[in-house]
């Protein structure tokens, strides 16, 4: 008996899959472009995915993913205000999030906790 055959788009989304699962540095990016789905007082959870999950988006290129997109660089008060919301999460959404500071550390040469690009492999500060 035959299967059918599924179209192509399929097997684009399984290799995709099967890439980013088998990149940590990937998949700590892609586990992380959902955002936060908990409540924060005084709509806090807005403010943290603009300043966490749209970074994110804007640093990787990820705009495909139909979700807002933070492309300039949180002001010191962001920062700020960043991690003062961040302190209020679950700690499984922090852990995802330090996962995908490093992913863009290593992919992109950016630091998202500071909003600086990295310094050149091999110069000192």
């Amino acid at each position: 008996m035959n299967e059918p055959k599924l179209p192509a788009q399929y097997d684009v989304q399984r290799a995709t899959l099967h890439a980013l699962t088998s990149s940590e540095h990937l998949w700590g990016i892609a586990s992380f472009l959902r955002g936060p789905d908990f409540e924060l007082p005084d709509s806090g959870a807005v403010l943290l995915k603009r300043h966490t999950t749209a970074r994110v988006r804007a640093i990787s290129g990820a705009a495909w993913c139909n979700g807002v997109i933070q492309s300039t660089a949180l002001t010191v008060n962001e920062l700020k205000e960043r991690e003062r919301l961040l302190g209020l999460c679950p700690v499984h959404f922090r852990r995802h999030w330090r996962a995908a500071i490093r992913a863009i550390q290593k992919l992109y040469g950016y630091d998202l906790s500071i909003e600086q690009p990295l310094p050149p492999r091999g110069t000192h500060k």
